[in-house]
């Protein structure tokens, strides 16, 4: 379990010291699989986890064997930040540790046997700028030497923050293909975590010849229970595929903002990256007859700041971003939408890599959404250049036939 308890008395069992003073961390070290010693810091024991350690042990000089065990049932009450950095924070509420490690050897035996198991019971809440997002009630992580760790949780526990629930709600029967629930996270075909999306869609708010346009929020959260035990999250203000467009009459700025983190309690990894852009734009809208949509373009530029804990990499990285999009929309019945994406960046390394993505989305109605995507990747390394291309399509060829179904029972 690694643990590091001192004590101070020898009975018929071991008597822990006073362990109010010490930081969880340093005295349960790697605790159910996490490693809680550089986690928790500056929270103290609470008073009476003291009473909650038994250790216990024998010697059977009949037998020459001895043994030593520790049971532990420790409470921890309240809110403990698992990890906090920026506006992302991470808090295990009500934690309840318990498990039991017992080590047992003999005379006529070369190793001491070590068995037992760890655990622990909490609430795990993912907090962005101070609103509680997503809880994970009877989250639970448990070790055993036999099995490894094992994560916890049903999604059936989840509680997304009651404020954001009901525009969700409202907003889903606006836009059905909005998400709003929890999903399934699948690795081929077999259920491993749940995400969760929180999407605000693109607004404008326009007064004569000047206004805003694609203006969205945004909050992805994810847990994943294996191959890697990782919580993420992220959040934007509109994307770089579709910056907020501010203007007046057709010349105007363009940003977005875009934070991101994922931690990997177990590794104790965690990566942040915060990204900017700034730069110009200029759109039209028209209108003719039946045809009504919009054209813009954006060119920026881009600061993106990554910072890895427990693993090489991060850094600073400065992108130019181009961007030509447009849609188009047929009698209220067919929208289509293409997107250019062009992007360099050049990174503090001497790295200098590029991409280029080209996606169409064709919706007909509110049941059929086709999108097909390409992407092409350069990268230069050392004077060796390095080109590669991917594409997709979705949704797949079973998904399109039952679309299909939906349109002709509703006579489209």
């Amino acid at each position: 379990m690694g643990l590091s308890i001192p004590f101070d008395r020898i009975g018929d069992r071991l008597l822990p010291a006073d362990l109010s003073d010490l930081d969880i961390g340093s005295v349960f070290r790697n605790f159910g699989g996490a490693k809680l010693d550089r986690l928790f810091k500056g929270y103290k024991i609470p008073a009476g986890v003291r009473d909650a350690v038994k250790i216990t042990h024998d010697f059977d000089k009949k037998e020459a064997r001895a043994w030593v065990q520790v049971d532990i049932a420790a409470p921890f009450p309240g809110r403990r930040s698992l990890f906090s950095l920026g506006v992302f924070k991470a808090d295990f509420v009500d934690m309840q540790l318990t498990g039991r490690v017992r080590l047992e050897t003999a005379s006529s035996e070369n190793k001491v046997a070590v068995t037992g198991f760890g655990h622990i019971a909490t609430t795990l809440d993912t907090v962005v700028s101070g609103q509680s997002m997503v809880k994970f009630e009877k989250f639970g992580l448990e070790f055993t030497k036999e099995k490894g760790l094992d994560v916890q949780f049903d999604p059936k526990n989840a509680k997304l923050n009651p404020q954001f629930k009901w525009i969700q709600d409202f907003l889903s029967n606006l836009f059905p293909d909005l998400g709003g629930g929890f999903d399934w996270i699948r690795e081929n075909g077999i259920p491993v975590g749940v995400q969760h999306d929180f999407v605000l869609p693109p607004m404008s708010l326009t007064f004569g010849t000047s206004g805003v346009s694609n203006i969205s929020l945004e909050n992805h959260f994810k847990l994943v229970a294996f191959p890697d035990f990782i919580i993420a999250d992220r959040f934007n203000l509109s994307s770089v595929e579709r910056p907020f467009i501010f203007s007046v009459f057709i010349i105007g700025g363009t940003g977005y903002l875009q934070i991101e983190a994922e931690y990997n309690p177990v590794r104790d990894q965690l990566m942040v990256l915060v990204e900017a852009g700034a730069g110009g734009s200029a759109q039209i809208a028209f209108a003719f007859g039946p045809f009504v949509g919009q054209i813009f373009i954006t060119i920026s530029g881009v600061l993106s700041y990554r910072k890895l804990l427990g693993k090489s990499g991060g850094g600073l990285s400065i992108s130019m971003v181009l961007v030509i999009a447009g849609q188009v929309d047929v009698c209220g019945i067919v929208t289509v939408g293409i997107t250019l994406m062009l992007r360099m960046s050049y990174r503090d390394n001497g790295q200098v890599d590029a991409d280029g993505t080209l996606s169409v989305t064709i919706r007909i109605s509110r049941f059929f959404k086709l999108t097909a995507r390409a992407q092409v990747k350069y990268k230069l390394r050392g004077g060796k250049s390095e080109t590669s291309s991917s594409g997709s399509v979705t949704p797949s060829i079973a998904r399109l036939a039952e679309s299909a179904r939906r349109l002709e029972r509703a006579g489209i």
